[in-house]
């Protein structure tokens, strides 16, 4: 999605006035293609702002394999309404909508099967108060180590929420204003890697830790990020810093890590995770500020190696660090909110959170679809399968992994296709 937009901005000089598409390609190829109107309404979603008279929507088409395919520009009306005349629908296709409002692109990427639905695209007006952003919980899981170096591998997975109407916009030439997320990471920490689903930014170097300048629009987002870090002697000591604080954050450590123990904290019963087996501890409502002292002891040493299930090695980091099966196995337990009495991302406000005591997998079938989602994952990661298709399929495996039939239905049920979701 991130490069998608930077090849919409870059193309913004390009794009014809009015609702003109302009192919990439064969333009004659194009046109022999079944084609469609595509709109939509745009609102404003900050509370007593007007819609701004200067807007227009922007559309982006790519392909399979993510070769740009057209573009197009609609002029978006006092009404909020536009239309894209005579679209071509393009076979496994892409398509973009947004509206580049203040700097921030706000709108979604749809499959052609989509589009006969009007677009509804929400816009919001800019804020640096930072004092906005909630982090929902934060799980600090270490997964691997070399002992032999004594370092150790770790992945943090944060849900975190705008709770206002308007979108943080990071302003770094404000001396002294914070308005960008910032997280904590150990002393001489390496290898840093970031996934979320936040449009744009940078990441950059401050204090301990890292900052995020991406715009954060109102609503719920994903920031996941791993690292290794070296420990001395059997432990390491320092402050986890929460600027965002949080509303519940675990620890996660292997049980096979027989003499590791973690001070301060509040240590809960052991978890499984399809078949691995992992100690916790947790914090909760904890206030934005200098976050917590963490004080882990009786990390493995040289010699334990041969007992441990996990060890660092060069490749990718995410590969190494993190099982693909067992960090498919965490994002669902994180959106399902099973661990601990997590809150569903996509519950009502109403709805009242799981049982602590519920089964982390339900089903055998969920299993299956866990582990459908790790090759899929492998498979993305290893250049096999192009983006769009990589979040198509894996959005489909995730709602049937959300809504498993149950063990004794009948297997044909299984193979049917899942609902596609948009």
């Amino acid at each position: 999605m991130r490069r998608l937009l930077a090849i919409a901005a870059g193309l913004l000089a390009l794009l014809a006035v009015g609702a003109g598409l302009l192919a990439a390609g064969n333009p004659a190829a194009v046109q022999a293609q079944e084609s469609r109107s595509i709109s939509g309404v745009v609102r404003n979603g900050t509370a007593g702002a007007a819609l701004p008279g200067d807007l227009a929507a922007l559309l982006l088409i790519t392909d399979a394999e993510g070769r740009l395919q057209g573009t197009g520009q609609a002029a978006i009306g006092a009404d909020g309404r536009f239309t894209f005349a005579e679209v071509p629908l393009i076979p496994e296709a892409s398509y973009t909508i947004s509206v580049d409002y203040g700097g921030v692109f706000y709108g979604p990427t749809l499959p052609a099967s989509a589009l006969a639905q009007p677009v509804n695209i929400t816009i919001y007006e800019p804020t640096t108060d930072y004092t906005l952003i909630r982090v929902q919980r934060q799980v600090m899981l270490l997964s691997a180590v070399d002992a032999a170096q004594r370092t150790a591998a770790a992945t943090e997975f944060v849900r975190l929420e705008n709770t206002g109407d308007r979108t943080l916009q990071p302003d770094l030439a404000a001396p002294g204003q914070i308005s960008f997320l910032r997280f904590a990471l150990p002393p001489n920490a390496a290898e840093v890697t970031l996934q979320s689903n936040l449009r744009g930014g940078d990441v950059i170097s401050i204090g301990s830790g890292f900052a995020l300048t991406a715009p954060v629009p109102p609503g719920e987002h994903i920031v996941d990020f791993s690292y290794t870090f070296p420990y001395a002697e059997d432990g390491l000591a320092y402050r986890q810093s929460l600027p965002q604080g949080a509303g519940l954050f675990q620890v996660l450590l292997p049980e096979s890590w027989e003499t590791a123990e973690l001070a301060a904290l509040q240590p809960l019963p052991v978890i499984d995770l399809e078949g691995a087996r992992y100690r916790a501890w947790e914090a909760r409502d904890i206030p934005p500020g200098p976050g917590l002292q963490l004080e882990f002891s009786g990390l493995p040493q040289p010699g334990m190696l041969s007992r441990l299930g996990a060890t660092l090695s060069g490749g990718g980091f995410w590969q190494t660090a993190v099982p693909s099966a067992l960090a498919a196995v965490l994002v669902a337990l994180l959106l399902t909110g099973v661990i601990r009495r997590y809150r569903p991302q996509t519950a009502a406000a109403n709805n009242p959170p799981p049982s602590p005591t519920a089964p982390p997998i339900a089903t055998a079938n969920r299993q299956q679809i866990i582990t459908e989602i790790a090759q899929l994952d492998e498979q993305f990661a290893a250049g096999a399968i192009p983006a769009p298709e990589y979040h198509r399929q894996r959005e489909e495996l995730l709602e049937e992994a959300l809504n498993p039939i149950p063990d004794d239905s009948d297997e044909s049920e299984r193979d049917e296709p899942p609902p596609t979701t948009p």
